[in-house]
């Protein structure tokens, strides 16, 4: 049942990037950015806030999309999952390889030439404890 939560949990980290970044906030860091990544940037940013006005979203298998934002670098993914659902964040190299390899080229070219990683914080309800998986720019 782990295994099947895990995988779940994986692709609804590549669903959730791949709506946001084919689109196309939140606090980030503009500066050396170019006019056209600033440009990009603030696409990105009001893709994000066009998304938060719809959220909480089911996002399948127990999850559910609670917040997105463009922060420290990051696009960050909040996901809650309740307390009885038997769930695993797996933030291992071979998880992220998959995520990577999973999301399409475009989007990892867009994200890479914003310097932005991608973050997704998993909060289970009641107990507010919570694990990540974190992707930096420069693993893109």
């Amino acid at each position: 049942m782990k295994f099947a939560n895990r995988l779940s949990a994986l692709f609804t980290c590549i669903a959730l990037t791949i709506i946001m970044v084919s689109c196309g906030g939140a606090d980030n860091k503009t500066s050396g950015l170019s006019a056209e990544q600033e440009k990009s940037l603030k696409a990105l940013q009001t893709e994000v806030s066009l998304v938060n006005k719809q959220l909480p979203m089911d996002a399948g298998a127990g999850l559910t999309l609670e917040k997105m934002e463009i922060t420290d670098e990051y696009l960050v993914s909040t996901v809650s999952y309740p307390e009885d659902l038997e769930f695993e964040v797996d933030d291992t190299p071979e998880t992220k390889a998959e995520i990577i390899k999973a999301v399409p080229a475009s989007a990892i070219k867009r994200l890479k030439e914003l310097n932005l990683g991608i973050k997704y914080i998993y909060v289970q309800n009641g107990s507010g404890q919570s694990d990540d998986i974190t992707i930096p720019a420069s693993e893109l």
